[in-house]
């Protein structure tokens, strides 16, 4: 597992646009030189340069729980 930085993922969004998929792949291994199948970090940059976010999700408010009663 690894972390991609904003700034990261741009430039791999950047390097897919302009060069396709092999670039998007170089520029991640530019990253992370430990990377060594190509395969996999092709994968790996295709899945960065088309992730998109989640839109804000919506919270539901927890129903509050009136206090029981104490029993007698």
């Amino acid at each position: 597992m690894f972390l991609v930085s904003d700034s990261m993922a741009a430039a791999i969004r950047r390097a897919y646009d302009e060069g396709g998929e092999s670039a998007a792949t170089v520029e991640l291994k530019r990253h992370f030189p430990g990377m060594a199948d190509n395969a996999d970090t092709s994968l790996f940059a295709l899945a960065i340069a088309f992730r998109t976010d989640l839109p804000p999700s919506v919270t539901v408010p927890l129903l509050r729980r009136t206090p029981r009663r104490a029993r007698r």
